[in-house]
């Protein structure tokens, strides 16, 4: 597999034709046929499929689908309700600083970065996961990823080069064993080993009971985590339900992750720090009446609270889902919440008293097996003392049986939410904001052949983001104005990717794949302004990837 990358003009890139090449390998052999050996060097540029484009202005982290192939495959052995492996952990961005003076490579002539690294090498991986007797499921994985430099102009103009992210190793081992009738156990662990850092651990048990009927459950997990050879966090999950019946479906669940718990290093935890309930009643019809096929109909109620006893939420919802006769289907939902404290959104400046929220979804789908399909999602909702409405169509049309086409487009707005901006020493700014968002997306699929097709996808997004009333948070006191420059921008970014895929032989595929992603801040601008934002959007200024990978099944 090889591949090559073409950059947007930079200091150290000025005519933008420079380009990046690589190589990458990978094998795959079957001790058995339940226990499968994958390796790969250079296995992230098996990616062939872009995110989704996003502008996050929350307190969190945004979670990534995996889109790698080698880190797709048995990545469900993996899982479990605490997320204590993320694959995406693995050749992520590096997070050294040269310019911060807490770094452990800080320089104090640094000036300007010329070129930093959007990602980490990873240099191999390897791969174990099947079944042996007796019940037990084993998966294991190891990657190595290699050290990353920053390049850097100094305030003398010399050019330098800064270490932004060691070396490092990361291992994950999960084993699940069949037990009972229909029930399992498993534990998994994991740990990441890095030049100059402390090795950085994480694991935990999980249990799956189930009557032997299967009617009733026990579902439950506890994890800890290890830092620094002194801070160790616990999380609890807790879940009895019942799974099977008439009509009636339902659970209780109650879960705590303590303020040490940190999966942060090789797994995913939006936050600590919490003591969370909730109960899940269900209602669900099987038999046809009148125009109806079936429906489903939950309501849920929920809370949580930090270990100071301050409420983040309490709530409850309903929604409902109904599939016709005819193929359509019909979805919708009401939210409410009651929180009453956010300890996030300051960014670790204290408490911020949580407006009440409410929201209603609606959903309508025609029938997905016909030439063409509709889907509407409509939805609408008030928080952050603010509104907002949102409204999503689709379509996909099939003009022949080896020749499908999808598209859709949402555009939403938000009104005068109060929105966190910055921090200024101990206190902290807010804004009324309003936003509007426009997000496009469009895939093509071509059989040509049994063998031979084509596939196209493309997802685009616009946000303006238009801050205003600039105000200092006081607490209990309210607000007082603050000045501060303008901080409104206009978002632009589209991720599109052409695959090739031709089976030359029985088991044996080439595969030829040329992503492009734009993404761009224009701080001049505040407002959506549709024929110049999507002329934007094919900009020149795109980084390009080319990949072929070819491979070959030898049976002997």
């Amino acid at each position: 597999m090889s591949a090559y990358q073409t950059e947007p003009k930079s200091i150290s890139n000025p005519d933008g034709r420079d380009y990046m090449k690589n190589v990458g390998f990978d094998i795959k052999y079957g001790f058995s046929s339940n226990l499968i050996f994958d390796g790969a060097v250079n296995p992230d540029f098996g990616q062939v499929e872009l995110d989704k484009p996003i502008l996050n202005l929350s307190a969190y982290e945004t979670y990534y689908e995996e889109k790698r192939p080698f880190f797709m495959e048995g990545a469900d052995l993996f899982n479990t309700h605490f997320n204590v492996f993320y694959s995406r952990r693995i050749g992520r961005p590096p997070r050294g600083d040269i310019s911060n003076p807490n770094d452990r490579h800080y320089d104090a002539d640094f000036d300007h970065y010329t070129r930093y690294p959007k990602g980490v090498s990873i240099l191999s991986a390897a791969r174990i996961t099947g079944k042996i007797n007796g019940g037990t499921s084993i998966a294991f994985l190891n990657a190595l990823t290699q050290e990353e430099k920053a390049e850097y102009l100094t305030t003398t103009g010399e050019k330098r080069n800064g270490i932004v992210e060691p070396m490092a190793d990361y291992t994950v081992f999960r084993i699940q064993q069949d037990v009972l009738k229909n029930s399992n156990i498993g534990a998994i662990y994991t740990l990441v080993s890095q030049n100059e850092r402390y090795p950085i651990s994480s694991g935990g048990i999980d249990w799956r009971l189930l009557t032997p009927n299967g009617k009733w459950s026990f579902i439950g997990q506890s994890v800890a985590s290890r830092r620094d050879n002194r801070d160790t966090g616990y999380g609890h999950y807790i879940s009895f339900g019942k799974e099977t019946g008439n009509h009636w479906l339902g659970s209780v669940v109650f879960q705590e992750k303590d303020r040490k718990l940190d999966l942060n290093r090789l797994g995913y935890l939006s936050r600590n720090d919490t003591r969370s309930a909730w109960l899940w009643i269900q209602y669900y019809t099987k038999d046809d009446w009148f125009i109806i096929r079936n429906s489903y109909n939950n309501f849920n109620i929920s809370g949580d609270w930090n270990h100071d006893g301050v409420n983040l939420s309490k709530g409850w919802n309903f929604n409902t889902y109904i599939d016709f006769v005819n193929g359509w289907n019909l979805g919708g939902g009401f939210n409410m919440d009651y929180g009453e404290y956010d300890d996030m959104e300051t960014r670790g400046n204290g408490l911020w008293k949580l407006p009440n929220s409410w929201s209603w979804w609606y959903s309508l789908n025609t029938d997905s097996k016909k030439k063409v399909s509709f889907s509407w999602n409509p939805g609408a909702g008030h928080g952050r003392n603010g509104d907002w409405w949102a409204n999503w169509i689709g379509i996909d049309y099939r003009p022949a049986g080896n020749i499908t086409l999808s598209s859709g487009i949402n555009y939403a707005r938000s009104f005068g939410q109060t929105i966190w901006v910055t921090n200024k020493g101990d206190s902290s700014i807010f804004a009324d904001l309003n936003q509007d968002e426009l997000t496009l997306r469009l895939t093509a699929g071509v059989m040509f052949t049994r063998n031979l097709s084509m596939q196209l996808s493309g997802q685009g997004y616009i946000s303006s983001i238009d801050y205003g009333n600039y105000r200092r948070y006081l607490g209990k006191d309210g607000y007082l104005p603050y000045a501060l420059d303008e901080q409104d921008f206009v978002y632009r970014a589209l991720n599109s990717t052409l695959l090739i895929r031709w089976e030359y032989r029985p088991g044996s595929t080439i595969y030829l794949v040329w992503t492009r992603a734009l993404g761009n801040y224009d701080g001049l601008l505040n407002n959506l302004e549709f024929s110049r934002d999507i002329k934007k959007l094919f900009s020149k200024d795109a980084e390009n990837v080319f990949l072929a990978k070819i491979s070959y099944w030898w049976n002997p």
